[in-house]
């Protein structure tokens, strides 16, 4: 009697688990940005940006976008600097809109509320949010094209 209130009680546990259903398919997990092509320039080649190592995150409805080499954003008078942003995205059938950037510190979040920042452009996001319409998207690439922007990434 005591064995069947243990399974019980452990199947019980295990039905009301906490976590989270991935509810964005493919889309979920970490993407590595590989390449860039600037549109507004008719003639550009697209460039290998790898070695950069930008990175999205998607889950739920939460972006983080960061970089291991490059710094996002660095105060020179205090020395403060941070390698990372979190922005608010949806996506409905083939659009992604990212909106809301915070540029992430230790200590607080700053929303960026210019339209016009330049701080978000070597990450692919034109101003403090950006549409794009999802070109490919499957568990292991994903093209996105904005009106300024073309970008690939690989299912890190």
């Amino acid at each position: 009697m005591l064995r069947f209130i243990y399974l019980f009680g452990l199947l019980l546990g295990m039905l009301t688990a906490c976590d989270k259903m991935p509810e964005n398919g493919d889309l979920d997990g970490m993407w590595h940005l590989q390449e860039m092509t600037d549109l507004t320039d008719g003639a550009a080649e697209p460039q290998d940006v790898r070695a950069k190592q930008f990175y999205w995150s998607f889950q739920l409805n939460l972006l983080q976008i960061y970089s291991v080499t490059d710094v996002l954003y660095r105060n020179e008078l205090t020395g403060e600097q941070t390698y990372r942003a979190y922005c608010r995205f949806s996506k409905t059938g083939t659009s992604l809109n990212v909106s809301e950037v915070y540029v992430h510190f230790d200590n607080r979040d700053s929303l960026l509320t210019d339209p016009t920042t330049p701080l978000m452009h070597r990450y692919g996001i034109m101003g403090n949010a950006d549409s794009f319409s999802i070109e490919q998207l499957n568990s292991k690439r994903m093209i996105l094209v904005s009106n300024e922007r073309r970008l690939v990434f690989r299912k890190f």
